[in-house]
C-alpha cells in the first residue's frame, strides 16, 4: 500500500514538476515581451496624436500580460504546494519531509541543539475502514491531519503524512522528555476520535547518527510499540 503512495507521488511530482517547467518559459516569454513593449512605448514621441491609439493600444497590451503574468504566477505556487502536501490531510506529504528532515539534522548538529522525531501509525486502521468505510476512513485522517496541522505543526516543528495511516513529526530542539510529552498528548486527543495511535520516539545523534538512521530506529520503535499492544510510546529512555 505505501509502495504504491510512494509511486503514485513520484509520477504526480513529475507531471507537477513538467507543468512548472512550462508556466516558468512562459513566464519569461511574457516577461521579455513585456520589457519590449515598454522600450517601444518609451520610446515614442509623448504628443504626437497620430501616436496616440498605438500608444493606447500597447499599453492594453502590455496590460494583459502582466494579468497573464499574474495568473502564471498563482497556477506555479498552486503547483509548488501540491508537490509539497498531501491532498488529503492538507499536512506535508513524504516528499517534503524527505527533504526536510536532512535540513533540519543539519542545522541541529551545526548549532548544538537537540531534535527528535516521532513516527505514529493509527491502530487497526484497517478494520476501522472495514468497518466503517473507506470514507470514514479518510474523514478520520482529515480529522487527525487538522489537528496535527493546528496543534503540533509550528515553523520549525513538521508533520507529514508519510504514507497511508502513517504519519512522521520532526521536533527541533526537543529532547527526549519535550518529543514524549508531545507524543502523550496526541495519544490523549486522539483518544477522543475513538482510536488510538502507536508511537516511536528517536533522538538524533543519540539513537541515529544520520536522518536515514534515526528514522529507521523510530520506525522499529513503532514496530516494537504495536508488538506491544498498541496504544503505547516507544522511545529511546525505555
Amino acid at each position: 500500500m505505501v509502495s504504491l503512495a510512494i509511486h503514485q507521488t513520484t509520477t504526480e511530482f513529475k507531471a507537477i514538476t513538467a507543468k512548472q517547467f512550462l508556466i516558468l518559459k512562459k513566464i519569461k516569454r511574457y516577461s521579455r515581451e513585456r520589457l519590449r513593449l515598454d522600450r517601444f512605448v518609451r520610446a515614442l514621441p509623448h504628443s504626437p496624436r497620430a501616436r496616440q491609439q498605438d500608444v493606447y493600444r500597447l499599453q492594453r497590451e502590455m496590460q494583459e500580460l502582466r494579468n497573464h503574468c499574474v495568473k502564471l504566477l498563482e497556477e506555479n505556487q498552486r503547483l509548488a504546494y501540491e508537490v509539497n502536501h498531501d491532498s488529503l490531510t492538507g499536512l506535508y506529504n513524504r516528499r517534503y519531509f524527505d527533504n526536510y528532515c536532512p535540513q533540519a539534522c543539519q542545522t541541529a548538529a551545526a548549532m548544538g541543539h537537540q531534535l527528535s522525531l516521532l513516527v505514529l501509525d493509527i491502530d487497526h486502521f484497517k478494520a476501522y475502514n472495514d468497518t466503517h468505510s473507506h470514507q470514514a476512513g479518510d474523514q478520520l485522517l482529515q480529522r487527525l491531519g487538522q489537528y496535527l496541522l493546528a496543534q503540533v505543526q509550528t515553523a520549525e516543528n513538521c508533520v507529514a503524512r508519510y504514507g497511508g495511516e502513517e504519519f512522521v513529526v520532526v521536533l527541533p530542539r526537543h529532547d527526549f522528555a519535550a518529543a514524549y510529552a508531545i507524543a502523550q498528548t496526541i495519544q490523549t486527543i486522539v483518544s477522543t476520535f475513538n482510536i488510538t495511535v502507536s508511537i516511536g520516539i528517536a533522538c538524533y545523534g543519540i539513537d541515529g547518527a544520520t536522518p536515514k538512521d534515526l528514522f529507521s530506529c523510530a520506525d522499529r520503535r513503532l514496530y516494537a510499540a504495536k508488538q506491544n499492544g498498541r496504544n503505547c510510546i516507544v522511545g529511546s529512555m525505555e
